[in-house]
């Protein structure tokens, strides 16, 4: 593994589109991250369900990141 759980922590905080989610780095390893998706009232469709777009978002950063996890972080 190229990058740490803190180096890709870092890439995702400047993230632009971090700000509206404020996913987390939980855990990653060669090729992998998992995220923490922080719950909030704006995320809740009616009737208490996540939106899917939430889950969506989180899919495409965790993968952004898994690949960082072996490229490095300065290969973006």
């Amino acid at each position: 593994m190229t990058a740490t759980r803190e180096d890709l922590t870092r890439v995702l905080a400047t993230a632009p589109f971090q700000v509206g989610y404020g996913f987390r780095v939980r855990a990653c390893g060669d090729g992998e991250c998992t995220l923490e998706v922080p719950f909030r009232p704006a995320f809740e469709r009616p009737g208490g369900v996540l939106s899917g777009p939430v889950f969506m978002a989180a899919a495409d950063a965790a993968t952004w990141l898994a690949i960082l996890s072996r490229l490095g972080v300065d290969d973006t």
